[in-house]
């Protein structure tokens, strides 16, 4: 098989067929799957799989010929499958392809992978993985409205993609420390490290980050609601 990637959508194209968008080390592709609905590969082609394939080019859309299932995600899709749908949802809708994404790809399947671990702290990771990648990591240091320091002693708030003390700003979106404290550990990581956090802060994280990704790339993300 000459091409990898993880399947993080499908539509309905025709009575039988389907269309496969597939996210890889290059980017997404999309690939019609003939016949997939009552064949045996369907069960290859659920979204959140990682599949070796290979396709033809056709002439509207490009049509996928071999499938191998490298990975299914069995564990994590019967425990945490909202966790999947949401990463997938995410990478599915943020609209860039046929570009060099090895790092988010890298990202996704590790971020899937340790799912079985700690599902809500690896939704953070990547969250904060894939908004320092795409530049737009919010300062999780200095209120940007009075530049000073954001302290333990003083409330922050969050509001429209920042942190700011609470006196500067109207927002009553208030940020724990607990929260600052793990997304700034977080920054600081270059891989997913299993740490002992409150399910409450990841809570928040998860809350505070999604809000972030939908914000900076302009999304609305339906599976999102599924971590309020």
């Amino acid at each position: 098989m000459s091409n990898s990637g993880i399947i993080i959508k499908h539509t309905t194209f025709r009575e039988n067929d389907e269309i496969l968008i597939i996210f890889t080390s290059n980017g997404k592709t999309s690939l019609v799957a003939k016949g997939i609905k009552g064949g045996k590969r369907k069960s290859l082609c659920e979204v959140g799989n990682w599949i070796d394939f290979d396709y033809v080019k056709g002439k509207a859309f490009n049509i996928l010929t071999e499938v191998v299932l490298k990975e299914g995600f069995y564990y994590q899709k019967s425990k945490y499958p909202f966790h999947i749908f949401y990463l997938c949802e995410l990478l599915s809708k943020f609209e860039r392809e046929n570009e060099d994404e090895k790092y988010i790809f890298h990202l996704l399947v590790e971020s899937l992978d340790n799912l079985s671990r700690k599902p809500d702290l690896s939704i953070v990771f990547f969250n904060l993985k894939f908004l320092e990648y795409e530049g737009v990591m919010p300062d999780l240091f200095t209120c940007p409205r009075c530049h000073e320091s954001l302290s333990k002693n003083i409330q922050n708030v969050f509001y429209g993609g920042s942190i700011y003390h609470n006196t500067c700003t109207d927002s009553f979106n208030g940020i724990s420390v607990d929260c600052i404290k793990l997304m700034r550990f977080i920054s600081s990581c270059s891989h997913y490290k299993d740490i002992n956090v409150s399910s409450d802060c990841l809570k928040e994280c998860i809350f505070i980050t999604c809000n972030l990704i939908e914000e900076f790339f302009g999304l609305t993300l339906k599976t999102r609601l599924y971590f309020n």
